[in-house]
């Protein structure tokens, strides 16, 4: 055999990066919940607020709309929010109003900055 190198070992995640990933997962389980919760509720809420019968077409048109249009603009704004984020930096897509209350406050959450030696000390200051 020819001289076998062993695959590099990848890096582990820091603290920031579990953080981001329970945050992420946290999202995702709200988003199931809705899925799964919402055949439950739609009968009786369609019932209550439009008196339309179960198996009438404005029935089922509205249960189409209420299963539709939440997935349809989630991957809209999903989308145009990605684009937007990798055309005007993540910090000045997701900070913009919050950076405006922080620097009233002087409140800078720690994961909120970019790590450590990535910026000169005197503009991390003004973050």
């Amino acid at each position: 055999m020819a001289d076998a190198k062993a695959p590099a070992a990848l890096p582990r995640l820091t603290a920031q990066q579990w953080l981001i990933c329970f945050i992420a997962v946290v999202g995702f389980s709200f988003d199931i919940y809705e899925i799964l919760m919402l055949p439950l509720i739609v009968r009786p809420a369609l019932l209550e607020l439009t008196g339309a019968v179960p198996g009438s077409p404005e029935f089922q048109m509205w249960v189409g709309r209420l299963f539709y249009i939440p997935a349809f603009a989630g991957g809209i704004f999903g989308l145009l929010g990605g684009y937007l984020t990798d055309r005007l930096g993540r910090r000045r897509v997701s900070f913009q109003e919050p950076g405006a209350r922080r620097e009233r406050s002087g409140f800078v959450p720690r994961f909120a900055l970019p790590p450590e030696g990535t910026i000169d000390p005197a503009q991390r200051a003004r973050l």
